[in-house]
Formats: C-alpha cells, structure tokens, sequence
C-alpha cells in the first residue's frame, strides 16, 4: 500500500499532465492536420480531413468561402471544386487541389 506522503506527488503528476492536455494548441478550419506528427489536432468543433474542417448538421453550419460551394455532406462541412476551372481554394492555410468533385489537400 502507498504511503500518503508518495500518494501525492502521484496524483500531482497525474492532474498536471492531465491539465496540460487541455492546454496543448489545436489546429484552426483550414489549418492542415493528420499527415506528420508535428502537425496539431483539430479544435473540438473541427474534423481532420487532410486539413481541418466543420462538423456540421446542415448546410447552413458551414462557413462561407468566397467563389466555392462549402455544404454538409455525412457530418462534415466539404468544399467543392470549382465546377469550371476545378480550382480550389488557396487562402485556408492548407494547399488544396480539386480531387473527385472534392477539394482536398495538395500533397
């Protein structure tokens, strides 16, 4: 059995590196995610899709990106290629190339 003077350097250690946890930055929408490990998790409210988009229940959760469609598709918010020059947008933080429909993380 611990003694109570070990017990509590114990629980110490354990609360600060559970605190520290919550503490640790979190990526933003359109910041890139998932790819190396010295890139950062996506906030709470955001999914990592090669890059860091909304969950959403509708259409109307997205954010709104200038000259692109961004809708709710299955709990997440997708960006859509442009349908005429299959450009994507390049202002999110993330190099983004037009996939099947979809935009998605260049390289």
């Amino acid at each position: 059995m611990f003694k109570p003077t070990t017990l509590l350097p114990l629980m110490f250690l354990l609360g600060a590196v559970v605190g520290c946890k919550e503490d640790e930055p979190t990526a933003e929408f359109g910041e890139p995610c998932g790819r190396y490990e010295s890139e950062l998790d996506c906030a709470d409210d955001l999914q990592c899709q090669g890059y860091c988009a909304p969950r959403c229940e509708q259409d109307s959760d997205c954010p709104r990106i200038e000259g692109y469609r961004h809708e709710c598709l299955i709990g997440v918010c997708s960006i859509f290629c442009d349908e005429v020059t299959l450009s994507c947008p390049q202002n999110l933080g993330t190099p983004m190339k037009c996939g099947v429909g979809l935009c998605e993380r260049d390289s």
